[in-house]
């Protein structure tokens, strides 16, 4: 398995407060770089809300947060980066009838040559712990597990420093939770932090370090501040009205489908809400990517570190979204120049936010 450079995430008192009442409340953690965190509550808890705040693609109303040293919601941008979603519900679901290697297509620019494309799918698959799986297989003939695993494989190929998942508990018995978790802890071993959801921390534990949704924790000693970050000015979540984000969960229009693509704000995107996966090809142009001569890419490092042109997509550090919120080629990068910046648009990418009942 390759080495991640993960970050730290810190969390003082983040509330989101809507119009029917809070969605997540008060939450204060902090992770360090390199470990899984359990954030734990009921449905309707604010879980998937919390997770999109955390990967920069919600703006909380009040509260402090920095990822890797960056405040958000004020560098929500530069976070969208570095920060991958792994699985999150109602917001990236894979599409049914395509397959696996049809999804990690949306995810690669027109010039990564294919031996490239085969070798990282592979790489990613392996470390989400499903080396054997076939790639021609539509997602509808995955199980659930297969499934949620697949959505962390695909999220690897942006090569993150922080990966969050949703909902990882839902419609899994406990012995397969234990063994999903037990493959993000490896994914942690590898350097690379770790933030998911559930409702039951209990399989979790031997893995993970559990959250109560609501209930403050610090693994601090020093005596900061609950409601300080250490570092960050916390006025800056007052100041970002330049960032992209979800202001409110209303804001998104329940009846978006799963099958919509999100090309960088393009029709039919749901309005404010931030992609996954920026900075590659469009889904459109998916399809026709890579030249039939597998030299032509020089094993996928041309262009830039195999981003786009212009900082892929050009899209500015503040969190505009441009042409697809490109992630620059400063993101975190592999070996391969398979870093963040060639994340492509993901199908079905920030569908929706809606809490679940």
């Amino acid at each position: 398995m390759r080495q991640y450079d993960g970050v730290r995430v810190i969390a003082r008192g983040l509330t989101y407060e809507g119009p029917h009442g809070p969605s997540y409340r008060d939450v204060s953690f902090d992770a360090a770089p390199g470990t899984v965190t359990a954030l734990y509550g009921e449905a309707g808890s604010g879980r998937t809300s919390l997770l999109l705040t955390l990967a920069g693609r919600f703006r909380p109303t009040s509260g402090t947060a920095a990822v890797g040293g960056l405040t958000l919601p004020k560098d929500a941008g530069r976070v969208r980066r570095i920060a991958a979603l792994g699985p999150v519900t109602g917001v990236n679901d894979l599409e049914p009838a395509l397959t696996v290697a049809e999804h990690a297509t949306e995810r690669f620019t027109p010039w990564t040559s294919r031996r490239a494309r085969r070798e990282r799918l592979a790489r990613a698959l392996e470390e989400a712990g499903l080396p054997d799986l076939d790639v021609t297989t539509p997602v509808r003939e995955l199980g659930r597990p297969e499934r949620l695993l697949v959505a962390v494989a695909l999220a690897l190929l942006d090569t993150p420093r922080l990966l969050v998942v949703d909902d990882l508990d839902a419609g899994l018995p406990g012995d397969r939770q234990r063994e999903i978790w037990s493959r993000l802890h490896a994914l942690a071993e590898a350097g690379l932090t770790v933030v998911a959801t559930c409702a039951d921390p209990a399989p979790a534990t031997p893995y993970a370090g559990p959250v109560p949704l609501g209930e403050a924790r610090s693994d601090d000693h020093d005596g900061d501040a609950a409601g300080a970050v250490p570092g960050v000015d916390e006025s800056a979540t007052e100041t970002a009205d330049d960032v992209d984000v979800v202001d409110d969960v209303d804001d998104v229009d329940d009846s978006a489908g799963g099958a919509g693509r999100v090309d960088g704000g393009a029709a039919g995107a749901v309005p404010g809400v931030v992609g996954d996966a920026p900075g590659g090809a469009r889904a459109d142009e998916a399809g026709t990517a890579g030249p039939d001569d597998e030299d032509a890419a020089a094993d996928d490092g041309a262009a830039a570190g195999d981003g786009g042109a212009t900082d892929d997509g050009g899209a500015t550090d503040d969190g505009d979204l441009v042409a697809g919120d490109g992630r620059a080629a400063d993101g975190a990068g592999g070996p391969d120049g398979g870093g963040a910046a060639d994340g492509g648009a993901t199908r079905g990418d920030a569908e929706r936010t809606e809490e679940k009942a």
